[in-house]
């Protein structure tokens, strides 16, 4: 339970930060911007996926469809946010 609450601490935190941090990359493309955001975003996910890799053996990955259809949402979501705050 430790462990949630360590994660939603960590969640509000970066949520905080978040506009500051786009704000600042705004200068740049839109879509740039969203593609670093998102790539660093795989590395910090990475470690989790090699630990479930490492103690389960194998990954079901019946969830890609899924997976990939809300992010390509958010990824959209995302540049229209950054590119609001670059006109801003």
């Amino acid at each position: 339970m430790l462990i949630a609450y360590l994660a939603l601490a960590g969640r509000i935190i970066l949520v905080g930060c978040e506009r500051c941090f786009v704000k600042n990359l705004s200068k740049y493309d839109s879509t740039v911007v969203a593609f670093w955001w998102f790539f660093l975003a795989l590395l910090l996910y990475l470690p989790f996926a090699i630990y479930v890799w490492q103690t389960q053996g194998a990954i079901d990955f019946s969830f890609v469809p899924y997976t990939m259809i809300v992010t390509l949402i958010y990824a959209v979501a995302f540049v229209s946010y950054a590119y609001a705050l670059k006109i801003s």
